[in-house]
């Protein structure tokens, strides 16, 4: 078990399943699809003009909200700052089809704000709202970690507040803002579920366009939109590991010394957390509402009695086996993950590979459509066949067990290891006995998120769909293209969302000691 051979051999079955499900796959897409072809329709490089000035509009957005945030709550202490920080986290596990029926509720034709459902804005809106926390949260730790002397000395200068902002402390955080809002590019670059059901037909993304090829059996411009997502999406995410190192590479003094704000500073934060509040919990307060409102504004419960009556259609099934079929797949594709995620998080950390370490961020650069995709032209004679589906969830869901056991095993303190092989355990006693044990509650923290993820799932499901595959996503999204479907999506979303939440919890909480 301590040989470099056995370790390396812990990254095998992973590696064998990145080769079989997503390299080999994309490598045939690859060599079948009509490049030049495809890439001759104007109207197409139109589509990938507007998916990239998206990105980089929302993450422009993003950086600076976030990033000033990021800067007020890491320099001043306030009441409930706790549960602010877990708020910025709560957009991770939301579902996106329930993030996105919520601004509708707010902000779509009967929206109860303005209706923005004709402009490019509530698409922006929402990438803020899921990306926000990203960058708050990477900047507030970054300023929090910094030496307050290089501030002090500053001050001691004849520096005002404003100059130390701007030529001490902004450009420590520099680094951390331009890696969060790259980032917050190849999330939104890559997104399906939020243009799909927030853009109208001319604000559509590759994505939306690659879905729309499949569902008109056109192929050969699906694979070529892919190709084209995946170049960008490669050059954008070696960007990203490149700022990322760099705001790694800070020396950090751990430092999380704060102060009492005052005056205007005092305003500025009041404004930052009653922004930060507003954007998390508006549109997932929305849903809850909608579900139980009625045309005429009262309360009812007609939405929710409407899913236990039969539904047709391609999504044809009942509330009991859509809530199955989330359960079970998600279960399913955790039984995968959570062993390929754990043997190499352990085979990274015993051989200290960088490329076994970037291996495990693979799967972030595939988007579930563009595997969907893949799948298809790859394996057409297993369409059918429910585990290709289970292998897209798992794809998507071991990133996270692997980052979190990781970041735990690094975390490890080498003198307690020491000490457990001097006391005689080694091998397996010292990993069931001293290592796990260890690495437990992080562990339960990483599952709990690729549960979140696989739970809500959106487009694998909706490019591998099949009748008896039927979902809670599914089945929302199927409510909305209904006239007045948009009471029962809010119903169904509540459900999901209660589902998404009730898991999070049971899997992620910690045992008692």
């Amino acid at each position: 078990m301590n040989s470099p051979a056995s370790s390396y051999a812990l990254a095998l079955p992973l590696l064998l399943a990145l080769g079989v499900l997503v390299v080999y796959p994309i490598a045939l897409l690859l060599s079948t699809t009509p490049l030049l072809e495809v890439w001759t329709d104007s109207y197409l490089w139109g589509r990938l003009g507007w998916t990239l000035l998206q990105a980089l509009v929302s993450s422009v957005l993003t950086a600076l909200l976030g990033g000033s945030a990021g800067l007020v709550f890491a320099r001043f202490e306030f009441r409930g700052r706790r549960i602010l920080e877990a708020l910025l986290g709560l957009p991770f596990v939301v579902p996106v089809i329930v993030a996105g029926i919520g601004f509708l509720a707010l902000f779509g034709p009967r929206g109860w704000v303005v209706n923005l459902s004709e402009t490019p804005y509530l698409m922006l809106l929402a990438n803020v709202f899921y990306n926000y926390g990203i960058v708050a949260r990477s900047v507030s730790s970054a300023v929090s970690g910094m030496d307050r002397d290089l501030e002090n000395a500053a001050r001691l200068e004849g520096a005002s507040s404003f100059q130390v902002l701007c030529f001490v402390t902004l450009p420590f955080a520099l680094p951390a803002l331009y890696s969060s809002a790259g980032l917050v590019f190849l999330y939104c670059f890559a997104s399906f579920g939020v243009p799909l059901l927030l853009a109208r037909p001319q604000y559509a993304t590759l994505e939306v366009e690659i879905y729309q090829a499949v569902q008109r059996l056109d192929l050969g411009t699906a694979g070529a939109l892919t190709v084209a997502q995946l170049i960008i999406a490669g050059v954008a995410t070696l960007l990203y590991t490149g700022a990322q190192a760099r705001a790694s590479g800070l020396a950090l003094t751990g430092s999380t010394s704060r102060v009492r704000s005052r005056g205007l500073s005092r305003v500025w934060l009041a404004l930052h957390i009653a922004f930060a509040l507003t954007l998390t919990l508006a549109p997932l307060i929305a849903v809850l509402w909608r579900s139980v409102q009625s045309a005429s504004g009262t309360l009812t419960f007609a939405h929710y009695l409407a899913l236990l009556e039969p539904s047709t259609g391609i999504y044809s099934s009942d509330l009991g086996l859509a809530i199955f079929n989330n359960l079970r797949f998600a279960g399913l594709a955790l039984l995968i993950a959570v062993p390929l995620g754990v043997t190499h998080a352990f085979a990274v950390w015993r051989t200290r590979s960088r490329i076994l370490d970037a291996l495990s961020l693979l799967p972030l650069m595939v988007s579930a459509t563009l595997l969907g995709v893949a799948y298809i032209v790859t394996f057409s004679a297993q369409i059918s066949s429910l585990w290709l589906l289970i292998a897209a969830y798992a794809l998507t869901a071991y990133p996270f067990v692997t980052r979190a056991a990781l970041t735990a095993l690094r975390a490890l303190e080498p003198h307690i290891l020491e000490a457990a092989r001097v006391d005689g355990a080694g091998g397996w006693a010292l990993l069931r006995l001293v290592v796990f044990p260890m690495i437990a509650p992080a562990l339960r923290v990483g599952v709990a998120f690729a549960f979140a993820v696989v739970i809500g799932e959106f487009g694998a499901t909706l490019i591998l769909q099949r009748p008896e595959w039927t979902t809670l996503t599914t089945l929302i999204f199927a409510k909305l293209s209904r006239p007045a479907g948009l009471g029962e999506a809010s119903a169904l979303s509540s459900l999901l969302l209660l589902l998404t939440a009730t898991g999070f919890w049971v899997i992620g909480r910690s045992r008692s000691s």
